[in-house]
């Protein structure tokens, strides 16, 4: 099986095959190849469409012709370049590229600080004056184009050399021959990985980070794709090489790592700051989760050591909550269709039958709810997405509102179980698979699979000098205490899934009033991709009553408390809300870093002294306006007052 984009640059490098064959052009002009070329990109390349100006007309046209063209035109050049170098130059040539990319980075870099320094001149000159960047603006995106132009150039001489660096004089260029990928081609007659290899294969994978860029990622992905393609004895290596590089991106805190820049009110401005959203930059971080996830596709119909590293990749790249306080995925609603992409992948995966049943599963299922729950522990403004953008972000809410909709069969399973028959050695008899709960307990305080199995086995093998009575009771009060575990396990999975559920709900509502916000009927999803959502939203969301609503408050609470206040604010329940209110001012420590808290801290119904304002001085800071709405309250002491002076001055 091969994915689209390995698909595209099989193509491609059979097309330059083609024009570099020394035969009787009839064999291009009449070769079954070109044929194929044609066909996949008129069936796999996106369709877009864009409004005429006059009418209602649209004009239909495939986005992938375009890159098709570049991508070709760009690996010809590199061709050219790497056939009047000689085998010996390579090393010299490596050194010599990577010096021009690294001199695109600096340049590229000190053209972004001087626009930005000429811009705060220009906002503190707009005050007496108003001034035109216009101009500016143009030149800086025309030098960053060349700046991105140059290093993309030099992606592509780089995988060239990659691909030329072996000997391949007896291929027949005009045929087009797919190699098994991932097949580990192991013969007498195949090529071995040098250090020359190793050397370019790890410039080409790490370099495009530095300048991690849209136009950069795309061409980064061309040439990783080109490079499987033209060497897939080194797919491996590679692929290696891209999860260390995402796991690098995430310790950058690039794309949808990157940390939330705090936006500046307007009630205070300052000469300083620009009155304008700060979305993060995840516009080349999804492209690059375009190639992870034709990864995961692939990987799901071969059986190899990939599996295992997409897996720990998984693993470091979600995290739960409560380990990590300031979660590394950014929070803005410009990251929403990036972040829940990722989840729906690693949920698919998780709900399919290529990972075993084990503690590595249901950790990874938990890692999934809790990333997903981080989102939510924030109160969002207006979307900054494009309008197709929009449209994309919530048909991807929908699609893992549906594959979370269908987690209900998986938590009545147990969830924490593995095959006991491939964890020990054969010489054991198979009658200890009765044991294989990986949360059996017993008595004396010992718990763990280990033990389990160590008790099952002097059983099997007549060691142990117990009655077959004793045998048989001991056994059915182990396995009870496995199912009753089990069940916990089952129902906690499932009240997160109720839970998410409804916050994916409240969220896609939201995102949809802006989207389309005179409900114009064109603009409304079809009832195929969101038949699930609605159905639920009809039947199930309706029909939560207010003891679900307050264990839903109690559950959001036990994740995170700041899913709790986030949630407080979102729905509108008095059920909700007054768990909420309860929780707050049982255990106001463990919100006291939340400024929105201190409202609900301070809200008293009935006896104004429940309030302990003795815990306000140590809470956050909130903006002046909140603060002053404190002094000089009628139900609040001096503390309050003291805190209202602090804040607000």
């Amino acid at each position: 099986m091969m994915s689209p984009t390995l698909l595209k640059s099989c193509i491609q490098q059979y097309m330059i095959k083609l024009g570099k064959g020394k035969k009787t052009s009839n064999a291009a002009r009449q070769h079954k190849g070109l044929h194929v070329m044609w066909e996949y990109l008129s069936t796999y390349s996106k369709a877009a469409d864009a409004n005429t100006a006059t009418g209602g007309s649209k004009l239909y046209y495939r986005t992938d012709f375009a890159d098709y063209m570049v991508s070709v035109g760009e690996r010809n050049a590199a061709v050219g370049f790497v056939e009047g170098l000689d085998r010996n130059e390579y090393r010299v040539a490596l050194i010599q590229i990577k010096e021009q990319m690294e001199t695109a980075i600096y340049k590229r870099l000190s053209s972004l600080d001087k626009y930005k320094s000429l811009q705060q001149r220009r906002r503190r000159m707009s005050i007496v004056a108003p001034v035109s960047d216009k101009g500016n603006a143009l030149d800086f995106e025309e030098r960053i184009a060349i700046f991105d132009s140059n290093f993309r150039n030099g992606l592509f001489k780089l995988t060239a050399m990659l691909i030329h660096n072996i000997d391949d004089s007896e291929d027949n260029e005009h045929e087009l021959r797919f190699a098994a990928i991932g097949s580990g081609l192991n013969g007498p007659n195949t090529p071995k990985e040098n250090a020359l290899d190793r050397d370019m294969v790890h410039a080409i994978v790490w370099l495009p980070i530095k300048m991690f860029t849209a136009s950069v990622m795309e061409g980064a992905v061309d040439c990783w794709c080109w490079a499987i393609t033209g060497r897939p004895e080194l797919e491996l290596l590679i692929v290696k090489e891209i999860y260390k590089v995402w796991e690098k991106i995430i310790s950058d805190r690039h794309g949808l790592y990157s940390i939330d820049k705090p936006e500046p009110s307007p009630l205070a401005p300052s000469e300083k700051e620009e009155l304008k959203p700060k979305p993060p930059s995840v516009n080349p971080h999804r492209i690059f989760l375009k190639f992870i996830e034709e990864r995961i596709y692939l990987c799901m119909h071969k059986a190899d050591i990939e599996m295992e590293m997409l897996v720990d990749l998984l693993h470091k790249s979600l995290s739960l909550i409560l380990e990590n306080p300031k979660a590394p995925m950014t929070r803005h609603v410009g990251g929403v269709g990036l972040r829940f992409r990722f989840l729906y992948l690693a949920l698919y995966l998780v709900q399919s039958d290529y990972l075993a049943n084990g503690v590595s599963k249901y950790l990874l299922r938990e890692k999934i709810y809790h990333t997903a729950f981080d989102y939510f522990t924030v109160r969002h403004h207006c979307p900054t997405q494009t309008h197709n953008e929009l449209r994309n972000d919530i048909r991807t809410l929908i699609r893992f509102f549906s594959l979370v909709h269908g987690e209900k069969k998986f938590c009545n399973d147990s969830p924490v179980t593995i095959d006991v028959s491939n964890s020990i050695p054969n010489g054991i008899n198979n009658e200890v698979n009765d044991g294989s709960s990986l949360y059996g307990t017993n008595k004396s305080g010992t718990t763990g699979w280990i033990n389990t199995l160590a008790g099952n086995t002097a059983v099997a093998t007549g060691v142990s000098g117990q009655s077959t009575i004793s045998r048989k009771s001991a056994t059915s009060a182990k396995n009870t205490e496995k199912s009753t575990d089990a069940r916990i396990l089952s129902r906690d999975l499932l009240k997160k899934r109720n839970l998410l559920l409804t916050l994916i709900a409240y969220e896609i509502e939201r995102l949809e009033t802006f989207h389309n916000p005179l409900g114009r009927p064109e603009l409304q999803f079809d009832q195929d991709t969101q038949s699930t959502y609605t159905n639920w939203k009809l039947y199930d969301l309706n029909g939560i009553s207010n003891k679900a609503w307050q264990e839903y408050g109690r559950l959001a609470w036990f994740v995170s408390p700041d899913l709790a206040i986030s949630l407080y604010y979102t729905i509108p329940k008095e059920s909700l809300r007054l768990e909420i209110q309860r929780l707050v001012r049982s255990y106001p420590l463990q919100v006291r870093h939340i400024p929105e808290a201190l409202s609900i801290f301070t809200l008293t119904s009935d006896n104004d002294r429940q309030c302990e304002t003795s815990h306000i001085l140590t809470w956050a800071a909130i903006n002046p306006v909140a603060a002053l709405s404190y002094f000089a309250s009628a139900r609040l002491n001096q503390v309050a007052n003291s805190y209202t002076i602090q804040f607000s001055s």
